[in-house]
């Protein structure tokens, strides 16, 4: 390549970066499609046109990609039997179609650990921004940390939201708090602390037990045993001082048998009733999905429109309704491919073994909050999404550091095929 177009790729890089580092900051902020467009087809348009200078075309190699053009196989499938056709397509294009092209983005112009480090200091900077004006807008008012109707939302436009949110940042905030120097350490210790109260203040239980997979997943791979000790003490122990509305979110007691749609006494048991009946659903016509997309589940079940159920409130059940049981299977292959790949990588690694196991905690806290509700969609999954994206390239990139060129991997066949034929 000639001089003139490495420095032309140079800038392009690091004019993607810029924009990458944007995306992450602005992502779980409300109401900002506008500026989230700018930052994700603005790359998309340098990363063509750096594909033009350097003559190839850029692909780097992971191992997502199949299981990945598997489940979107399915996705895809479930048009023909969907409730709503035109919704279900404009999901599998709003949804799908996002996540793949921010999933192809960041992973194909991840150079090197700094740019994945950067992704992780606006995600960190966007956490001290939402947790300042959380906290500003709680203590205006009246003050009761046992309050559920006293919640903080940061600047996600909900509480629901904003759990998500700290649950993709708390295993990142752990990681740099184990990686960083003192004094720094002692920064990101505070704002790991700072950010496990307001998990708190968002009173969604469902986070709160992610919280809990996520720190007993990182530490069982950091190999601290006495730490999970403690912890499991002191789970043990706040679960037994909670008062009851905390506890249930509602009266105290959970029937099974009693728990139909109708008739709840808290969401425990409403939860139950709804999964009971989506599991019989599914029972009943494994096979035959409603069409992807959350709302599906309404558009199909009107007795559950506007409600507060008006979907499975499980990803997984979800899935299996829109696509049928072979597509929540294509999923779970997705995401056993992913999480085989993480531990791999970190048991390869050596100074980035402490960054794959956060991503290994996010990967099962953000799946273990998704038992309980169904928030894989909108800005939560394109986070998700771009975080995914960074470790692959990472592990591909950094570890292995290795470029494939569709067009240079052709031309090297050609040149072995010819020799042989000489």
């Amino acid at each position: 390549m000639r001089q003139s177009d490495q420095k032309q790729t140079s800038a392009l890089d690091r004019t993607i970066s810029a924009c990458l580092f944007g995306l992450v900051l602005v992502l779980p902020i409300a109401h900002t499609m506008t500026i989230r467009m700018i930052f994700l087809f603005l790359p998309l348009a340098l990363w063509i046109w750096k594909i033009a200078v350097k003559k190839e075309v850029i692909f780097v190699k992971n191992r997502l990609l199949f299981p990945l053009s598997v489940f979107s196989a399915f996705v895809v499938i479930s048009y023909f039997s969907a409730i709503d056709p035109a919704y279900t397509l404009r999901e599998i294009r709003g949804e799908l179609g996002t996540n793949i092209l921010i999933f192809l983005l960041v992973m194909n112009n991840i150079n090197t650990m700094k740019d994945a480090e950067r992704l992780i200091t606006a995600l960190l900077i966007g956490s001290l921004l939402h947790g300042a004006y959380s906290l500003f807008l709680y203590f205006s008012g009246p003050v009761d940390i046992m309050d559920l109707n006293l919640k903080v939302g940061g600047l996600t436009g909900g509480y629901i939201t904003y759990s998500v949110f700290l649950v993709i940042a708390i295993p990142f905030m752990a990681y740099r708090a184990m990686n960083s120097p003192m004094p720094v350490k002692g920064f990101y210790v505070l704002l790991l602390l700072f950010n496990i109260f307001l998990l708190f203040l968002t009173h969604q239980r469902g986070a709160l037990l992610a919280l809990m997979a996520e720190a007993f997943v990182f530490l069982f791979l950091m190999g601290k045993w006495k730490s999970m000790a403690v912890l499991a003490l002191l789970l043990v122990f706040s679960v037994q001082i909670l008062p009851d509305n905390i506890v249930y979110h509602g009266q105290k007691g959970v029937n099974v048998e009693a728990s139909q749609i109708k008739n709840y006494r808290n969401t425990i048991e409403s939860r139950i009733g709804l999964w009971r009946f989506t599991m019989g659903e599914i029972a009943a016509h494994p096979f035959e999905g409603i069409g992807f997309g959350r709302r599906s589940f309404q558009k199909k079940y009107e007795q559950y429109r506007d409600t507060d159920l008006w979907h499975a409130h499980n990803t997984f059940l979800n899935l299996a309704i829109q696509l049928g049981v072979q597509g929540l299977l294509s999923f779970l292959f997705l995401l056993y491919v992913l999480l085989s790949a993480l531990y791999k990588a970190f048991k390869a690694a050596n100074e980035n073994s402490r960054f794959y196991a956060a991503m290994t905690a996010l990967i099962t806290g953000f799946f273990v909050r998704n038992m309980f509700d169904d928030l894989y969609v909108d800005d939560s999954a394109q986070l998700l999404w771009v975080l995914i994206a960074a470790a692959m390239a990472v592990f591909s990139m950094v570890d292995k550091f290795e470029y494939q060129g569709f067009i240079s991997r052709f031309q090297k066949f050609l040149s072995h095929y010819n020799k042989a034929a000489a």
